[in-house]
């Protein structure tokens, strides 16, 4: 396998993700079905594992590597892998249900930072005669921006309703929000690895 494979096999992984979400807005009953539930969690999972698969193999073969970008990639395996864990049913962590969210919610952050920083350094490399593929990462780092922002407002909410107990019925606009807005960056992404996946010689980018 190698980053063109690797590129296609995040397409399919962001198409599931699509799915997923929209199947859970639109049916939110799905998520009370027991094996249903569990059978479109655990392909979430293989999903989310398809960036970790880009991550290292655009670490191993793409020749323009600055240090930010190095850096980014490294942190997207490892935010990646723990939001993975975190929702793996591993025994030992059935008691730290707590634990486990606060831990996913944080990793689900850092991980939308550091692909944040990976675009923005990205783009940095595009020539400007590149306008197909600068699109694209214009787009999907201005969702990941906004989608970022909204992670951090939904973990005041939830910090603020462990203190409190009380519910922010607020919270509704900013699920809405979130979702569009994931739905639009994962759209810019695909679109972005479809026409990366064109490109014959990544020299040629910059």
């Amino acid at each position: 396998m190698g980053l063109n494979k690797a590129s296609l096999i995040f397409i399919i992984g962001i198409s599931y993700n699509i799915f997923y979400k929209v199947v859970y807005a639109v049916f939110p009953l799905v998520g009370k079905h027991i094996y249903l539930n569990s059978v479109l969690s655990i392909l979430w999972l293989v999903a989310s594992f398809t960036i970790i698969l880009f991550a290292y193999f655009f670490l191993k073969e793409f020749p323009i590597l600055s240090g930010q970008i190095k850096i980014s990639l490294i942190c997207m395996i490892v935010f990646t892998s723990i939001i993975i864990i975190t929702k793996l049913p591993f025994g030992f962590l059935n008691n730290a249900e707590f634990t486990k969210r606060i831990l996913f919610n944080l990793a689900r952050i850092l991980n939308s930072l550091s692909v944040l920083f990976f675009l923005s350094e990205f783009y940095k490399l595009l020539s400007e005669d590149i306008y197909a593929l600068k699109l694209p990462v214009n787009v999907a780092i201005f969702g990941y921006g906004l989608g970022l922002l909204l992670k951090v407002i939904g973990s005041i909410f939830f910090s603020r309703f462990l203190i409190s107990e009380v519910a922010n019925g607020s919270s509704h606009f900013f699920q809405i929000a979130s979702f569009l807005i994931v739905m639009v960056t994962n759209i810019a992404i695909m679109n972005f690895l479809i026409r990366f996946r064109k490109i014959k010689d990544y020299n040629l980018i910059k």
